[in-house]
């Protein structure tokens, strides 16, 4: 279980951050590199994630300066693409490090961000799967 907090969680942001920086360059955001990161930086906030950064300053930038075609593309892209590798991804490597539901991930960072902080991200799942061990041994 810390096995697939500790590695999957971190693995998860990466790709999510590799895909973002794939389309931030494809549709001509400066400093793509930079964009990509803080993205796979917020792909571990629970709900909104990624689209605080795809959202709002990037697409609305893009249709601020009359890029309207790549404003339209970077949001189609980021909200199919971006968005949902991480739920593909989620998936097939939290089941590959150790059969972890993903509703047990998304609770546990929601809790563990309010009681650890950034540490949360990672001990947050781990002490939902302990109390979910916790009630099946009582």
């Amino acid at each position: 279980m810390i096995k697939a907090n500790a590695i999957g969680i971190p693995v998860l942001a990466i790709i999510q951050g590799l895909v973002a920086t794939l389309g931030y360059w494809i549709f001509g955001v400066d400093d793509f590199g930079l964009w990509g990161f803080l993205t796979g930086v917020f792909s571990l906030v629970p709900i909104v994630g990624t689209g605080v950064i795809w959202g709002c300053p990037l697409t609305a930038y893009l249709y601020a300066i009359d890029k309207t075609g790549n404003a339209t593309g970077l949001l189609i892209y980021s909200a199919v693409l971006t968005t949902h590798i991480d739920y593909v991804a989620r998936l097939t490597l939290l089941k590959k490090f150790m059969d972890v539901h993903p509703l047990i991930t998304a609770l546990g960072i929601i809790a563990g961000l309010g009681l650890f902080g950034f540490w949360g991200v990672i001990f947050g799942p781990l002490l939902v799967s302990y109390f979910i061990i916790w009630l099946r041994y009582i």
